[in-house]
């Protein structure tokens, strides 16, 4: 029997409940519309030997049920329905969980939905069998996210046109979700990269989401937005990609797509309207030359008071 005493187990879907706790809290009940709508989730151990688990660090790793008054369940955001028509970006390989361990993640709900309007909500976390305790939030009047409109591309004297070879075979498209954000907020940002070209293009995949692409962000008078210290941490770590020799082939009409959050790489504290251009230096091997994006206008408000 001891030839089994240092086994661990691998965490089975219908015996998740039974292995883990899932509780979730928050320490703001009342907020308002514009406000983040933040709750921890935190998974424990309650199995008393160490199992094997694939989540609890992203936000994406959950089911979040979020229900009005009358128990009907709120619409998703487009960021959520955007999540499920493409790749999740959730936890993908088992890693050791002690029998003591204890995973913990703060998710901003208003994210995954669109508050019609201000009123009571009850929120829920589940993850398969494994469902959360309930909390009841009081959302305050303000600016509903389900109120907000896409950005719309606009045409600045700024804005820079595609140059080179490459402006004629790709064509680069951002969007993002609202036109309006609280200060603090995520940006999302989603790319698509084009091909125009009749025939296929093969180049060395690059590393799309946040580095291959740059991007020109300024405010209302034209001035360029000062980088994040994340932003700029990152360019000072960062080495030359090496060239793995993976390559990829771009059909006709094939859209290769990231994203990525402005916010993290711009400093966007200060309330006003700053236009977002994005921009891809495009290799030799593929012509050269600089492919330009649309240019979106973006408004970030000041949170409303609590």
């Amino acid at each position: 029997m001891k030839v089994f005493r240092h086994l661990t187990m691998f965490l089975i879907p219908s015996l998740a409940a039974a292995q883990l706790s899932l509780n979730i809290a928050s320490d703001h009940p009342v907020i308002a519309m514009d406000e983040d709508f933040e709750v921890s989730a935190t998974v424990s151990n309650v199995a008393g030997r160490q199992i094997w688990i694939a989540f609890g660090d992203y936000d994406t790793d959950y089911e979040i049920d979020l229900r009005d008054a009358a128990g009907n369940k709120v619409p998703e955001s487009a960021y959520s329905r955007r999540l499920k028509s493409g790749i999740t970006l959730g936890s993908t390989r088992l890693v050791p969980f002690p029998s003591d361990g204890v995973r913990s993640e703060k998710i901003d709900v208003a994210k995954f939905f669109d508050l019609p309007g201000p009123g009571a909500y009850t929120v829920q976390f589940s993850r398969l069998d494994l469902h959360s305790n309930v909390l009841v939030f009081t959302v305050l009047p303000g600016i509903a996210h389900g109120d907000e409109r896409a950005a719309k591309s606009v045409a600045p004297i700024a804005a820079i046109a595609s140059s080179g070879a490459a402006g004629e075979k790709f064509s680069l498209r951002i969007e993002v979700d609202r036109s309006s954000v609280v200060t603090g907020k995520e940006i999302p940002v989603y790319t698509a990269l084009t091909n125009l070209s009749a025939g296929k293009i093969s180049m060395r995949a690059p590393d799309w989401i946040d580095s291959a692409a740059g991007f020109d962000l300024r405010d209302g008078d034209g001035n360029p937005v000062r980088e994040t210290d994340y932003s700029r941490l990152r360019k000072s770590t960062q080495t030359p990609t090496a060239d793995t020799g993976y390559r990829m082939t771009l059909t006709p009409n094939f859209r290769l797509q990231g994203q990525v959050d402005i916010a993290k790489y711009a400093d966007l504290s200060a309330p006003g309207t700053y236009f977002l251009q994005f921009y891809w230096k495009a290799p030799a091997e593929v012509g050269g030359g600089e492919v330009r994006s649309n240019v979106l206008q973006i408004t970030v408000r000041p949170k409303g008071l609590r």
